[in-house]
Order: C-alpha cells, then sequence, then structure tokens
C-alpha cells in the first residue's frame, strides 16, 4: 500500500512578514495545519528595531498601528513549540517556498528569542516545498503552467485551487495544502512517480 507523505510528521506552515531579509524583517502573522487537522494561526508583533517595509504590509493588509496591538513575538513563539510538540519528533515542515522563505524567518525569530536548539530539536532537516515540486512537474510537462518560477497564485491557478484570502498566512497555507494534494494526485499515473525509471 502507498504511503501518503500525510502519514509523516508532516506540518504546512506559511509566514507573512514585514519584508523579504529573515534577519532584520520579522514576522507578523503565522498560520500552520498539522497532519491531524489542527491549525494555529497568530498575529504578532514585530521585534524591536525590525525592518518594517510599507509595501510588505499593503501586500499584507496590514497597518503598523495594527502590530502593536498583537502579542509579542516571545508569547507566539512559545505557543508555536507547543503546537508542533505533539507532533515530534522529527516534523517535517512544509509549504510554498518554505525552504527559502519560511524556514529561515522561523529559524531567525528562534535565534533572537535563543530557543532555536529547541526550534530545530522539534523539526527535520527535510521540508517539502510546493515550489521544488511545482517545477518539477512544470519540467517533465506534467503540469503546465506560464512560468518556471511559481508564484502561490500561479499555482493555484494551474491546479485550479481557489484561494479565499491570498496573503493571508492561514489562507495560503490552506490552498498550498490543497496544491500540494493535488500535485501528489496528477504524480500516481506517472511512471517515474511509480518507481519505474530506469
Amino acid at each position: 500500500m502507498e504511503k501518503s507523505s500525510m502519514s509523516l510528521n508532516t506540518v504546512f506552515v506559511d509566514c507573512e512578514t514585514t519584508g523579504l531579509d529573515p534577519e532584520s524583517c520579522a514576522i507578523i502573522q503565522l498560520a500552520a495545519i498539522r497532519k491531524d487537522g489542527t491549525t494555529f494561526v497568530k498575529n504578532l508583533q514585530p521585534h524591536p528595531g525590525a525592518v518594517i517595509v510599507d509595501k510588505a504590509l499593503q501586500v499584507n493588509g496590514m497597518t503598523r498601528e495594527q502590530l502593536l496591538i498583537f502579542p509579542t513575538s516571545d508569547i507566539v513563539a512559545k505557543e508555536f513549540l507547543e503546537f508542533l510538540r505533539p507532533q515530534a519528533p522529527k516534523i517535517i515542515l512544509a509549504g510554498h517556498n518554505v525552504i527559502a522563505f519560511d524556514v529561515p524567518f522561523l529559524k531567525a525569530l528562534y535565534r533572537r528569542l535563543n530557543l532555536l536548539s529547541e526550534f530545530e530539536s522539534l523539526i527535520h532537516y527535510h521540508y517539502f516545498d510546493t515550489l521544488s515540486l511545482a517545477m518539477a512537474l512544470n519540467e517533465a510537462g506534467i503540469m503546465q503552467t506560464q512560468r518556471g518560477w511559481l508564484r502561490l497564485s500561479d499555482l493555484t491557478q494551474a491546479l485550479g485551487v481557489t484561494n479565499e484570502k491570498s496573503h493571508d498566512a492561514m489562507g495560503d497555507i490552506r490552498a498550498t495544502k490543497h496544491c500540494y494534494e493535488k500535485m501528489l494526485q496528477l504524480m500516481k499515473p506517472n511512471p517515474v512517480a511509480q518507481g519505474s525509471l530506469v
């Protein structure tokens, strides 16, 4: 019997941030879905001195005034550890561009709080990245998109997935999870996915 990735300790995760640099910018919204369907979504204040890019706030639909009333990052970061803990050890984080974007932001957050070792003790060093999977399927001709480098919006359009709230962490992660499940279905009849490549 095939073993689904969701039988692994998979947690889909998405971060909305104040910019693109994980070392100087901050997470302001964090959402995740465990394999049992339990969800986590929290807004959080940027850390003191964080770079806040106005364009990033416009994309996320937030204001600087709103950021001030969110819980502090240390509170949310610790709550997220507790959310992850039941899935431990070695949780596989999954998401769209999770390797290059979300994971570096999460590691930077926990490094600032001196909790990086605790965070890393819970997660696996491998990740499921829907961006990498989509690019491979596109290259193989299994899935057709307009571009080789795929934004989440490109992927949802190609797969007919509705993102009910784009650039909202929970909206994006639900759409990402749906895209991931659809791509797994696309792979099933493909000989490469069946292990017949010689």
